[in-house]
């Protein structure tokens, strides 16, 4: 496939005429493109308030958790290293935004908590993200929404199956 061909299929109008291999083809390339163009727009957006993808990221999935999460937890819930979040819980917490205590059940465990000082950049990156799903959903029918994330559960069933995994 050609560059230009490439850039073509994302940005004409959708044609429904197509084989049902080459709506497989596609719908791995599609997928791609629209998660980063959309990662793109929330770091975009995001960087106007000094966070970068890991640092908005990591305050988001900690504000998730009710209680102080394991480094290595929260490494797993945002898809890299404990090693590679070194950096970002360092920024973090030399902000005030969160702390990091030893673990009172193992001492070679940290645990990572937020302070109040993270609650502005939390409901920052709450907003954004709302302003940015409320954009790209505009135009999208619920109902197409609904199999779209019919489509994802099934798809991931079947990679879940594949790896042998039972969740």
């Amino acid at each position: 496939m050609t560059s230009t061909t490439s850039t073509n299929i994302f940005t004409q109008n959708f044609d429904l005429s197509i084989s049902e291999d080459r709506a497989h083809e596609l719908y791995g390339a599609w997928l791609s493109v629209v998660a980063r163009s959309w990662r793109s727009e929330i770091d975009s957006k995001l960087a106007d308030h000094g966070l970068t993808h890991s640092r908005w990221l990591a305050l988001l999935v900690l504000s998730r958790f009710s209680a102080p999460v394991s480094q290595l937890s929260l490494a797993g819930a945002m898809g890299v290293s404990a090693a590679t979040l070194v950096p970002t819980l360092d920024w973090l917490e030399s902000r005030g935004m969160v702390v990091r205590r030893t673990s009172e059940v193992d001492r070679r465990r940290n645990e990572i908590a937020l302070t109040s000082k993270s609650r502005v950049p939390i409901e920052s990156i709450g907003l954004v993200l709302e302003e940015i799903r409320a954009d790209i959903f505009r135009d999208v029918d619920t109902k197409d929404l609904l199999i779209a994330l019919k489509v994802f559960f099934e798809i991931n069933k079947s990679l879940t199956r594949l790896k042998g995994d039972t969740r």
